[in-house]
């Protein structure tokens, strides 16, 4: 059995859905088991998580607005990847009830106390409709295509505390869960489809477990079902040594450790959730990163063997991230390596940083060492270090 996870940019459009359809159908020739997670749609939680303070707010005119623009979005996708399907007309009305639940939250009057803030359970209800609108349109894809594939929402296994907009899985909970509420529908089926994400208190009220969790779950469910492996299908080859966005000559990382993905993710780096390595580490499951536009390419393999040709002294990546503190933002840099020391080429380039008034350094540990950058000068700071430390 593997678990495969597909994060929204790749089930954003109707192309990227039939790129998608085609990956799973290429991994049932060889698997007989698959779970696939699914992530909402493009940056649908967003406009989720803005029609959710637009309804709190009292502003309806808006509401209806991002309401109708959001429900159009994922109604043209509907239609394009089950054209001409049997499937499509009882989809349509499975996915207009759920609209009718968003558009009832904009409709619901509140207490003037309540307009005037963001309720993080009212905003958790809202925002799980990404993740259940999008698994609706994929299995009605997938069955369409003659890929027997049971729909199973995640709140069925997923439960957690009620620190909403953040909460914690009850892992003892999950883990029991899962094969009874998974395993029986392999039975008839090939996929299990479920949602990252999101979850359920003990009581059944809606929760999240964290901006872009989903990760997380897939890697959760696997540990769960001891899968063989976790593949988290992205918009870019792996792991890279720095952001592609940033760094147009960043590359990609072949290999790399739990360890060192664990370091890499706490420190910004976007393409694993910080969460997802700790379940997986923890069964010993290897987590693939892959992408889904170019489906050939190898990714990165993250397991529990180090790369050998990663020698001391070595620079893995170079990654960024921003921290709110006391209503002000810093940037911070980051130069992830292994058995760090600071002298030769990585002191004097840092020197100069500092010498100019770019940075300042916080710390320097084994494993990366942190600096504090100059307002607006996180992007080229990345970019310097790259070239000088990786490139060259």
């Amino acid at each position: 059995m593997i678990i495969i996870k597909f994060g929204g940019t790749s089930i954003c459009s109707v192309k990227a859905v039939n790129r998608v359809l085609n990956i799973i159908k290429g991994k049932l020739t060889l698997h007989k088991g698959i779970v696939a997670v699914v992530s909402a749609m493009g940056k649908v939680t967003n406009k989720l998580t803005l029609l959710a303070r637009l309804g709190l707010s009292g502003n309806k005119k808006d509401f209806q607005k991002y309401f109708n623009e959001l429900k159009s979005y994922h109604m043209e996708i509907l239609e394009g990847v089950c054209a001409g399907k049997k499937i499509l007309k009882k989809t349509r009305e499975v996915l207009n009830k759920e609209f009718m639940k968003i558009a009832a939250f904009g409709l619901k009057k509140r207490p003037i106390a309540v307009k005037h803030g963001t309720e993080a359970k009212d905003c958790d209800y809202m925002i799980s409709f990404g993740e259940k609108i999008s698994s609706i349109i994929i299995n009605a894809a997938l069955n369409s295509n003659n890929m027997k594939t049971k729909l199973v929402d995640a709140p069925e296994f997923m439960i957690t505390d009620n620190n909403y907009a953040n909460a914690n899985p009850l892992f003892d909970v999950v883990y029991k869960k899962l094969p009874k509420v998974i395993l029986p529908h392999f039975k008839n089926h090939d996929i299990v489809l479920t949602q990252g994400f999101i979850g359920r208190t003990k009581n059944g009220i809606p929760t999240t477990i964290g901006r872009e969790g989903s990760d997380c779950t897939a890697a959760i469910v696997g540990a769960g079902l001891a899968a063989e492996r976790v593949e988290i299908w992205t918009d870019v080859n792996g792991v890279m040594t720095a952001d592609p966005r940033i760094v147009k000559n960043a590359k990609n990382i072949p290999f790399i450790s739990y360890a060192d993905m664990a370091n890499l993710s706490s420190c910004g780096a976007k393409v694993v959730h910080p969460g997802t390595i700790a379940p997986a580490r923890k069964k010993k499951i290897p987590v693939m990163v892959l992408n889904s536009y170019n489906k050939d390419d190898k990714g990165t393999i993250i397991s529990g063997f180090k790369d050998k040709s990663v020698k001391d002294n070595d620079i893995i990546a170079v990654t960024g991230k921003v921290r709110e503190k006391d209503g002000r933002f810093f940037s911070y840099v980051y130069i992830i390596g292994r058995n760090l020391i600071y002298i030769g080429n990585i002191r004097k380039i840092i020197d100069g940083l500092v010498y100019d008034g770019i940075a300042r350094v916080l710390s320097v540990k084994k494993n990366k060492i942190e600096l504090l950058v100059k307002d607006n000068m996180a992007e080229k700071t990345i970019c310097c270090l790259h070239g000088e430390l990786i490139e060259k």
